[in-house]
């Protein structure tokens, strides 16, 4: 937004033009108010909404590198004799 009198960027809440001084009144200045509340509102909103994809990423980056190990790990089952395997799923069968 700029001031109708000298054209300067009106960008925080203010009653006078920070160069003009051009008074904009108190109807004005309860717009502003309004408007820059909801500004600084969604600027907040906007940042805990980036801090929240940040933190998703991360979990699912975890996640990923978690489901890698899970992989070798079951790969690596395989790999050992039938007889540990056996064993291995005795001891599952047991604990359910």
């Amino acid at each position: 937004m700029n001031c109708p009198m000298c054209g300067s960027a009106i960008t925080t809440l203010v009653r006078y033009c920070s160069s003009c001084r051009a008074d904009f009144g108190e109807e004005f200045y309860d717009k502003f108010a309004f408007y820059y509340t909801w500004k600084s509102e969604l600027d907040r909103l906007m940042e805990l909404q980036n801090s929240l994809f940040a933190a998703v990423k991360n979990v699912s980056e975890k996640i990923r590198k978690y489901e890698d190990v899970l992989r070798r790990d079951l790969a690596t089952l395989a790999e050992s004799s039938p007889r540990a395997r056996k064993k291995a799923v005795q001891t599952k069968n047991q604990r359910r």
